[in-house]
């Protein structure tokens, strides 16, 4: 009823009707005529502000019921036809009454306010074609006979009951609502989150599929994990085949018991993956193996930068950038994922009902775009995700990086719910079209894209990384191509039935015509060049002269790539604008390169061997390796891995705002300076062993916002400035030469209120007696968030040092743990026991030595040294003790420490149990002296060889006779 109310009022709306104040009356069974005449003479929608004209409709409440229903208030005007009553309000409170009030009455069909009338464009909704929901929707409605029932539970912010009226006969308010806002006894949604979630359900399945919500996070998107998991259960309990979580926390019993719980009833839980970047092993529920976790995509089928990874990870969808008629919005997140592969499962239930969490799960993998097809890239240029891939076009492999398998970032792929359906139902797959000339890189060829189809298809293809469809260029006749080209294609039988994609990527180059370059009147400098190819190779000889430096302009051509010969040792690109394609430098012999346009703002590739300094701007850029480089300032926010070996001098904002580094290797860096790695939000690891910087205030904010850095290795390093840790994550700060620091870690731990304090997350600093002065104080401030049931702290921070220092000396003032070095890291089990093989000391401290032991006795105090033996590591197999330990000493300055690794156990030297070892103990194994080994004499066998003699007694006088015997 709602939609036919507010298209007559957007009606009135598109007439211009100046309208006078509704006339009082109800009458039932009235003309439609009478109706709009009616609303036509109201006052209520001449607003021309979208946001006032949505409040003005809010106040005209409808209602159908089968009976005329009493007056609530005082309307201003009422009016009615056949059995629906509208009743008009002059303010917001008394039609929010009114609308609850029409609702508790048991003869009310349904009430509800009216509302603005939208365009119902999804606008850029790709998600719908990448995965076929259209094509699935039309198939399972004339391919099966009959399609159940499907219940999907959304828990989430709620639903929007009111915005969904043309879906109100699917939704269902569970009356649900575990946080501290909403509605009382209500999903009714007061975020958004949750409605944007239903309505990709929606709109992606059929009237066989029916959503109820379940309210657990409030209007900021908060919830509680003991809410959340409640709410779980409910919707198991109440029959729901499809659970979908678009929400996630720190890994919990409590979440991840809910979700066995709902797929013990039976239920598929279906959740969002994350959209922190970071393993989704340490998320719940995304961390279930009883829940499908679900990473997101872009509109070209690449990883989304935010979306978490790892094994845990089952398929993909399309989540970055979806379309919101809700919202009238676009937005990102895994959130988005999860629900299309819910709807998905939901199509596929309603084909099949009877198929279990196991066998949804294999029939979607079964149907899987590849990670490997999902990971495409164009040639040279790296994808927007994570993980790296080796290139196969030609250039140099070293520039990418093949870190994680394809399957931590996609698991299984991305499934296409229409091919499901197909092969669910035994049709016959669709070849996948053919490229006649293969994908690679050419030199002076002359490439035509050209594809041989299937009899009975069309071949619809891109050419700009974005997914193919029916929507894309259809294919009639080859391609020319002169500049790079990035295909994917798919064919369509006429019943729309389609293949998978097949991509691929040219990449013309050609060596240029010398006559297609100017140069500078001694023909030293190349000043521009005039030809048409976007890709080029650059003669070293032109015109008899062989230049060494090169103005970058070409005014009849957008350079796509230049690969310049090694003669070219400048170059400058001052008269070339930011480009808005991808360009790709290859030069060999480049040492200096000025630009004052940002000309490498979207480079996608560099290779430059011999360059100096290196001042960048680019969007493209992953990877980045500069083996001559002194200098650098890099603003490249896709920038994950950089490798600068001869480094000396990191520079204030040097790495700023690089959000994706992962890694830097700077071995030769004497200096960090102000800002260097501000916002390197993905910084996890930094080992600059040189970075010594004497001089104070030089490194203020070097790390700031360094939410993932774990490992922070500074050997050198002497004094750090106020704000280098401010928002910083830092977990181990190795820093032995520091004097001084106005900075210390700030981490943050949460857990739940009943749980102790993780000790794993506390920031751990390492130091040496050279520590002599901190102006930091720490202050271990307890934060208790009552709504969330969750405790957090912050400034846990452990200490590690030597005994006696004033590192100790300032643990011990500011309440923290201070662990004493050398400390044993990890101790094999068989240390100081039986052995043969190889034994590793692994140990803590500074300037460690080693020497390890052999002893024929369960002790470490009166062992043997062996010579040369001096190395963390021993190979027991060349000598024959039955035991050994390792003595380890730190040593810091003029002070030492020292641990043994083993036990010193006395209690297997007393051989009477007296509390001592004596004569006594001696004098009980004389008469055994020469006898093997009894249960009556066990005792007197010290060393465990099997046999009593003087190596026993000796071991008790540590006395050092081995191998005498009597």
């Amino acid at each position: 009823m709602k939609k036919y109310i507010s298209l007559l009022t957007v009606l009135f709306l598109l007439l211009g009707i100046h309208a006078a104040p509704l006339e009082a009356f109800a009458v039932n069974g009235a003309a439609l005529e009478k109706f709009v005449q009616a609303l036509e003479q109201s006052d209520v929608g001449l607003s021309e502000k979208e946001d006032v004209l949505v409040e003005q409709l809010r106040q005209r409440i409808a209602v159908k019921s089968r009976v005329k229903p009493p007056v609530f208030g005082a309307p201003e005007s009422t009016i009615a036809y056949d059995d629906v009553y509208v009743f008009e309000y002059t303010g917001a409170r008394e039609s929010v009454d009114a609308l609850t009030y029409y609702r508790s009455l048991s003869t009310t069909a349904w009430a509800e306010p009216d509302s603005i009338c939208r365009a119902q464009s999804l606008g850029d909704d790709y998600g719908d074609d990448m995965l076929g929901t259209t094509e699935a929707l039309a198939y399972l409605n004339t391919a099966f006979s009959e399609v159940a029932s499907v219940q999907v539970a959304v828990v989430d912010t709620g639903i929007d009951f009111d915005y969904f009226a043309d879906y109100r006969q699917r939704l269902t308010d569970s009356g649900v609502n575990t946080c501290n806002s909403g509605t009382a006894d209500s999903a009714l949604d007061d975020n958004g989150h949750g409605s944007m979630v239903s309505e990709i359900i929606l709109r992606s399945t059929g009237d066989n599929v029916h959503i109820t919500g379940y309210k657990v996070l409030n209007h900021n998107g908060f919830g509680d994990d003991l809410g959340i998991a409640a709410a779980i259960k409910k919707a198991a309990d109440d029959g729901a085949a499809i659970i979908n979580l678009s929400l996630g926390g720190i890994k919990n019993d409590i979440t991840l018991d809910a979700v066995d719980y709902a797929y013990e009833k039976g239920a598929i839980v279906v959740c969002a993956a994350g959209n922190e970047s970071a393993n989704a092993g340490k998320m719940a529920p995304a961390c279930s193996e009883k829940a499908l976790t679900i990473g997101a995509l872009d509109k070209s089928g690449h990883k989304s930068d935010y979306s978490n990874f790892g094994k845990e990870v089952d398929f993909v969808a399309p989540g970055t950038d979806i379309y919101f008629a809700y919202k009238e919005k676009t937005a990102s997140g895994t959130s988005f994922a999860s629900p299309y592969v819910a709807a998905e499962i939901a199509l596929l239930l309603g084909a099949a009902p009877g198929l279990n969490f196991e066998q949804v799960k294999k029939t979607l993998a079964g149907t899987c775009v590849s990670a490997e097809a999902l990971n495409y890239q164009s040639g040279f240029f790296p994808c927007s995700q994570d993980c790296g891939v080796e290139n196969k076009n030609g250039y140099p492999t070293e520039i990418f990086s093949t870190q994680a398998s394809y399957k931590d970032y996609f698991g299984n792929g991305m499934p296409e719910i229409d091919t499901c359906l197909r092969q669910l139902n035994n049709e016959p797959a669709i070849s996948i079209p053919e490229f006649l000339t293969a994908p690679g890189s050419y030199t002076d060829t002359e490439l035509t894209l050209a594809f041989a189809p299937e009899a009975g298809t069309s071949i619809y293809y891109t050419l700009d990384e974005s997914f193919p469809t029916k929507e894309s260029t259809l294919y009639t006749e080859p391609i020319a191509m002169e500049t790079l080209t990035s295909v994917r294609a798919v064919a369509y039988t006429a019943s729309g039935s389609r293949s998978f994609v097949q991509s691929g990527t040219y990449l013309p180059f050609y060596h240029a015509n010398p006559a297609d370059f100017t140069l500078s009147q001694d023909g030293s400098a190349i000043t521009a060049y005039t030809g048409t190819k976007a890709n080029i190779i650059v003669p070293e000889q032109i015109a008899g002269y062989t230049p060494t430096h090169m103005v970058l302009t070409a005014p009849n051509v957008d350079l796509d790539g230049i690969t310049l010969p090694e003669s070219i040792k400048t170059c400058a690109l001052e008269d070339t604008p930011i480009r808005t394609t991808p360009f790709l430098i290859d030069a060999p012999g480049l040492e200096e390169v000025t630009s004052a346009h940002n000309c490498f703002y979207r480079t996608a590739f560099v290779n430059l061997p011999r360059i100096r300094a290196f001042h960048c701007q680019s969007l493209f850029l992953r990877e980045l390796t500069l083996p001559q480089a002194q200098e650098v300032t890099l603003v490249c926010a896709n920038l994950q891995s950089a490798t600068l070996p001869n480094l000396e001098v990191i520079r204030d904002d040097a790495f700023n705002k690089c959000y994706s580094l992962k890694e830097l290797y700077a071995p030769r860096a004497t200096t960090i300076g102000r800002r260097a790695f501000s916002a390197c939000y993905r910084l996890q690891k930094a080992e600059l062993p040189m970075v010594k910087q004497a001089e104070k205030n030089g490194n203020a904010h070097a790390f700031n916002n360094t939410y993932c850095l774990k490992e922070l290795n500074l050997p050198a390093l002497e004094h750090i400035d106020t704000s280098f840790f401010s928002g910083s994550g830092v977990k181990t700060l190795y820093a032995p030469a520091l004097i001084s620091t106005d900075s210390l870690p700030q981490n943050e731990v949460s857990y739940l209120a009943d749980e102790p304090i993780p000790e794993k997350e506390h920031a751990r600093i390492y130091l040496s007696s050279a520590f002599e002065s901190c102006t930091a104080t720490i202050e271990r401030t307890k934060i208790v968030p009552v709504l969330l049931k969750k405790r957090y702290y912050r400034n846990l921070i452990d200490f590690y040092g030597t005994d006696g220092t004033f590192a100790q000396d300032f643990a011990t003032q500011n309440g923290a743990r201070f662990t004493a070095l050398p400390l044993l890291v990890s101790e094999p089990e068989n240390m100081g026991y039986p052995s043969a093989g190889i034994l590793q000391a692994e140990a803590v401290g500074y300037a460690l030595t080693y020497q390890w032991y052999g002893t024929n006795g369960k002790d470490n105090r009166f062992g043997t040294p062996l010579r040369g033996e001096n190395a963390a590591t021993l190979h027991t197999q060349a000598y024959d003790f039955n035991y050994y330990y390792c003595e380890i000493t730190h040593h810091d300055g003029a002070l030492q420490s020292t641990i043994r690794t083993g036990e010193s156990d006395n209690a297997c030297y007393d051989v009477n149990d007296d509390g001592s070892v004596d004569i006594r103990d001696i004098a009980l194994m004389l008469p055994f002296i020469g006898q093997p080994v009894t249960a009556q004499n066990t005792r007197c066998d010290v060393n465990y060889d099997g046999i009593i003699d003087i190596a026993d007694i000796s071991i008790l006088t540590n006395s050092q006779i081995y191998g005498v015997e009597i």
